[in-house]
C-alpha cells in the first residue's frame, strides 16, 4: 500500500472517529441535561405545577440544604402533626419531586420530605449524575430531617427507579435509614442508561456507549461505583425491593440481583405483573401502601 493511500485511510479514520465523538457528546448533553425548558414540554410543566400546588395546599413548604460537596438541594417538606414517621422521597431519572406527589395521599399521617436530585428540578448542578453522586443528595436530606424535623422518629427512604437505586446506595454509605423501600431500581446504571439511549432516544449502540464513556471521563468517576456489587452487601437496615416482572424499561432481573446481594437480615422482594415502570404507587396505591405498611410493621418495633 503506497504512502498516499495510507494517509487517506488515516484521515478517513480520524474523521469518522471525531464525528462519532461529536455525536456522542451532543447525545449525552441532550439526554443528561436535567432541566426541561417549558417550551420543550409544556404539558409536563403544567403537570408539575399542578402537583406542586396540590402539595402546597396540603401544607408543604420549600426547603433547601447543602450536600457534602456543595450542591444546593431543593425540597418540599410536608410536616404532619403527630407524625410517627419521616419519609424521604426520591424521584426517578429526569423527573422532579412534584412527580411523587401521590405519596402524600398514600401516607396522609406521615411527614414527607420530597427532594430534587442535583441537576434536576430546582436543585443546583447542571447534569444528571446517573447514580454516581445522587446518594450524597439523599444523605444530606437525611441529615436535614434529623436536625430540623426530628432525630427520634423512624426515617424511611422511598425511591423510584433512579431514586430506588439512590436510597440503596445512600443506606450503604451512611444514610441513617431505619427502612429502605426501593421501587423499580436499576442495579447497574451504565447498562440501564445505555438501554435508554438506544431504545428511548434511538441512538445507535456504538454512539451510546461512547457517550457514556465520555461522560464517565468528565465526571472523573467510574460507573463501577454504582454497580450493586460494590454497595449492596454493605446495607444492613431492612429493605423492601419492589418491581414489576414485566417492567418495560428496567428488567426484573435487576430486582433479583439487588435482593440477592443485600446484607440486610430483614429483606423482602415484592413483585407485581400489571404496572408500568415507576408507576406502581400511582396505579395500585392501596396495594402499594399495604405492602409497605406490613413490611415496616414486621421490621421496625
Amino acid at each position: 500500500m503506497d504512502k498516499k493511500r495510507i494517509i487517506t485511510w488515516v484521515v478517513l479514520a480520524l474523521s469518522i472517529g471525531m464525528t462519532l465523538l461529536f455525536i456522542s457528546i451532543v447525545s449525552i448533553e441532550r439526554v443528561l441535561s436535567g432541566r426541561i425548558p417549558y417550551e420543550a414540554n409544556p404539558k409536563k410543566w403544567e403537570k408539575i405545577v399542578t402537583q406542586r400546588e396540590r402539595l402546597l395546599a396540603l401544607g408543604a413548604r420549600p426547603v433547601t440544604f447543602t450536600t457534602p460537596d456543595g450542591i444546593a438541594i431543593a425540597g418540599l417538606l410536608l410536616e404532619r402533626k403527630q407524625a410517627k414517621r419521616i419519609f424521604v422521597i426520591c424521584h426517578g431519572f429526569k423527573h422532579t419531586k412534584e412527580r411523587m406527589a401521590d405519596l402524600a395521599d398514600i401516607f396522609p399521617e406521615d411527614t414527607l420530605l420530597l427532594i430534587d436530585f442535583r441537576g434536576q428540578g430546582e436543585s443546583s448542578g447542571t447534569k444528571v449524575c446517573l447514580g454516581l453522586q445522587e446518594h450524597l443528595d439523599i444523605i444530606a436530606a437525611c441529615q436535614y430531617a434529623k436536625k430540623h424535623i426530628s432525630d427520634k422518629l423512624p426515617l424511611i427512604g422511598i425511591g423510584v427507579s433512579q431514586g430506588g437505586a439512590g436510597v440503596l446506595r445512600a443506606a450503604a454509605y451512611g444514610a441513617p435509614f431505619d427502612v429502605v423501600i426501593s421501587d423499580s431500581a436499576p442495579s447497574d446504571f451504565k447498562y440501564t442508561v445505555a438501554t435508554i439511549l438506544q431504545r428511548g432516544k434511538k441512538i445507535p449502540f456504538p454512539i451510546g456507549w461512547l457517550a457514556l464513556t465520555w461522560y464517565e471521563y468528565l465526571m472523573g468517576c467510574s460507573y463501577a461505583v454504582s454497580d450493586y456489587r460494590t454497595y449492596a452487601h454493605k446495607i444492613t437496615c431492612p429493605v423492601l425491593i419492589m418491581h414489576d416482572r414485566k417492567d418495560h424499561l428496567i428488567n426484573y432481573c435487576h430486582a433479583e440481583k439487588l435482593y440477592n446481594a443485600l446484607g440486610s437480615s430483614c429483606r423482602q422482594l415484592w413483585t407485581v405483573d400489571n404496572t408500568w415502570h415507576g408507576k406502581m404507587f400511582k396505579q395500585i396505591p392501596t396495594e402499594y401502601k399495604q405492602k409497605i405498611e406490613d413490611f415496616i410493621a414486621k421490621c421496625v418495633d
